[in-house]
């Protein structure tokens, strides 16, 4: 009987020495990879999955009035916008002031937004334009009448 239970012990102590010594045994050696059998993953579809900052940045004046604004026009802007687009190129230009200006950089964009209503007349009124100041209306802008007055909208 002891003899039995020696033979168990044994079969039972060999059974678990050759499954833990075993593991290493069923690993296998890969081999090296070869630079013709390796499998290149294509690009992510957008490029800009789990990017959250801008790729490129602009610079420029999205909101700009030249001297053809009654608003800026009125109050001593005499740049026209073809001075404008210069400037934003990186162009030197003469200021309303008289003096000489170039950007350090030139904008990426310039988007000129005058206003439709009135559109030139501040230059006409600077320069007393003849022809305006003969209307009624011209003449009441000579004389310093706000061009935003009801009586001066078109009727």
């Amino acid at each position: 009987m002891k003899d039995d239970a020696l033979k168990k012990s044994i079969l039972t102590m060999a059974a678990i020495a050759l499954t833990v010594l075993s593991g290493s045994a069923l690993a296998q050696d890969t081999g090296t990879l070869h630079k013709d059998k390796v499998v290149e993953h294509p690009q992510p579809y957008s490029p800009y999955v789990d990017q959250h900052f801008p790729q490129r940045v602009l610079w420029g004046d999205a909101h700009h009035h030249t001297s053809l604004s009654v608003d800026s026009g009125l109050i001593g802007n005499t740049n026209s916008p073809e001075v404008s687009f210069r400037l934003a190129r990186g162009e030197e230009v003469i200021s309303n002031t008289g003096q000489r200006v170039k950007l350090v950089r030139p904008l990426d964009f310039l988007v000129v937004t005058d206003h439709a209503e009135y559109l030139g007349i501040a230059k006409l009124l600077n320069e007393a334009d003849p022809a305006l100041l003969a209307t009624e209306r011209g003449h009441e802008g000579e004389q310093g009448e706000s061009l935003g007055n009801s009586r001066f909208h078109a009727e």
